[in-house]
């Protein structure tokens, strides 16, 4: 698990290839699978506009769903060019985050939202 996706962790060669760049919080799911205490180590850590709503929550953790979560914000912010969820301050976020749906974008189908 990446934990940690945004763009600027995400690079394009030459051949525009993706690379993905530091993956200091990444997990591998087989040593979480053998060690699963380890899933908690560093649950908190992430770039905020990014972690899904649940690592928000005081138990909260890194799963396969919140890398898949942080793709879409990915995938949002590389079409709308401004990630779904934004405030002047972390609590704002965190209650955006958490409690409210992205702004809808005209000229995108519903799959896209």
């Amino acid at each position: 698990m990446y934990c940690d996706l945004k763009p600027s962790k995400i690079l394009l060669n030459e051949y525009g290839t993706l690379k993905f760049s530091d993956f200091g919080l990444a997990k591998r799911i087989v040593d979480l699978i053998q060690s699963p205490e380890e899933i908690k180590e560093g649950s908190k850590k992430g770039t905020p506009s990014y972690m899904s709503p649940e690592l928000f929550e005081e138990d909260g953790v890194f799963s396969m769903q919140s890398d898949i979560w942080a793709l879409g914000c990915l995938i949002y912010e590389m079409a709308v060019g401004k990630p779904p969820f934004e405030s002047d301050t972390f609590q704002g976020l965190v209650q955006k985050v958490t409690h409210e749906e992205p702004i809808r974008v005209n000229g995108f189908t519903d799959e896209f939202h």
